[in-house]
């Protein structure tokens, strides 16, 4: 995984999502501390889901919007995102 420092806040957020590409990226921005950008795949989430009651909730929550047809997918954001 790479450090990329980002030194303007207003940095769109497809240049960052393209930076992060497949394996991920640590971000780094003054007074802002460091984040890291995961591709989710399915160990990772079952990683995380399993240490998180929060997070299983939430996921939970937002299966059901999924299943109304109240949310975009994965590709249809990213292609959205990437475009500006």
């Amino acid at each position: 995984m790479t450090v990329q420092p980002i030194s303007d806040p207003s940095t769109p957020i497809g240049d960052v999502l393209a930076r992060a590409g497949d394996d991920g990226v640590l971000l780094e921005s003054e007074g802002q501390g460091r984040y890291a950008l995961l591709p989710l795949d399915d160990d990772l989430m079952d990683y995380l889901i399993e240490r998180s009651p929060e997070l299983r909730l939430q996921c939970s929550e937002i299966r059901k919007r999924m299943d109304a047809g109240r949310s975009r997918t994965h590709e249809e954001v990213r292609r959205e995102l990437l475009s500006d």
